[in-house]
């Protein structure tokens, strides 16, 4: 598991989305946004994320709440700066498989990703005023898994993947 490309989640009320408008994630994420209100992609200049990615993403996790249901789970990231909870939009075995490897990955001094996801305190201090993001999520597009920093946050993800589960009945 590498956990190399991960999309940053930004609240769409407060944050000017980044149109997506020749994008294949556009139509997901337009029904995603419409589930949840408040969550949109954040723009990645990254081409290998915007080739339709987040979206076959998308459509697993729907596909994995209407068979087993999601979940949220939560475990602590220990960092040699700070500690702090991770509350992650997940599958049952995720949850007992994936969130190990993850916290692996992140206690690493400096976890390779495709993109700068500006996820990591201690990492993200040293970045100027203007290239810290707002992000409230990030998203695994290759693990399927998604994690924040607030379980509000992931609660208001898992509903809106639930209502989209609950459409395609």
């Amino acid at each position: 598991m590498s956990f190399a490309y991960i999309q940053r989640l930004e609240d769409a009320n407060s944050t000017p989305s980044t149109p997506f408008d020749d994008s294949p994630d556009r139509t997901f994420m337009e029904s995603f946004n419409a589930a949840d209100g408040n969550t949109s992609l954040e723009y990645m200049g990254c081409a290998e994320l915007e080739s339709g990615i987040v979206s076959e993403s998308g459509r697993r996790l729907v596909a994995a709440q209407r068979l087993n249901g999601l979940q949220i789970a939560s475990q602590t990231l220990a960092r040699p700066t700070y500690v702090e909870p991770v509350y992650f939009v997940c599958t049952t075995k995720q949850g007992e498989e994936t969130l190990q490897h993850w916290n692996r990955w992140a206690s690493q001094p400096h976890p390779y990703t495709v993109e700068d996801i500006n996820y990591f305190r201690d990492l993200e201090s040293t970045l100027p005023a203007w290239a810290r993001s707002e992000t409230i999520a990030w998203w695994d597009v290759e693990e399927d898994l998604i994690w924040t920093r607030e379980r509000k946050v992931a609660e208001r993800i898992l509903g809106a993947f639930i209502a989209l589960a609950a459409q395609e009945e």
